[in-house]
């Protein structure tokens, strides 16, 4: 639960700071247009700050996957499906590496191998042993 919020949070503040970047750039860009335009001060800013603005989805997100990773740590020990503890594992490898694209793959991986851990899941709950009856002797 902790982590979707984290995750919709780190998003919805991304977003907001990405906008507030473009229109603060759209306002000064209505100039009339030459070529040259793209090669101002003002538009290394605006990319500057652009990409200062998925920093937060991208703190926001390794947070996500921290939590996540214990919640299907404990999944993995209460199942006794290792496939889960992989699975995290991967995510949050993929999580910190989405800064250089490569995560994105690793996350993909990560989504496939929690697909089929799921699916690993048996139908019925393993039961917990049952405690030893002491033996009743006949008097």
């Amino acid at each position: 639960m902790i982590s979707v919020i984290l995750a919709i949070v780190g998003l919805v503040i991304g977003i907001v700071l990405a906008a507030a970047v473009f229109f603060s750039f759209y306002r000064g860009f209505m100039m009339p247009f030459e070529p040259s335009a793209f090669m101002r001060p003002r538009f290394f800013t605006f990319l500057t700050a652009f990409i200062l603005a998925l920093v937060p989805i991208w703190i926001f997100y390794i947070a996500s996957a921290i939590f996540l990773k214990k919640s299907y740590d404990t999944i993995a020990s209460k199942l006794n499906i290792s496939m889960f503890r992989t699975a995290a594992l991967l995510y949050l490898i993929g999580a910190v590496l989405v800064i250089v694209f490569i995560g994105f793959i690793i996350i993909f991986i990560a989504e496939v191998l929690q697909a089929v851990a799921f699916f690993s899941i048996p139908e019925q709950a393993p039961l917990p042993p049952q405690p030893a009856q002491p033996a009743v002797q006949p008097m």
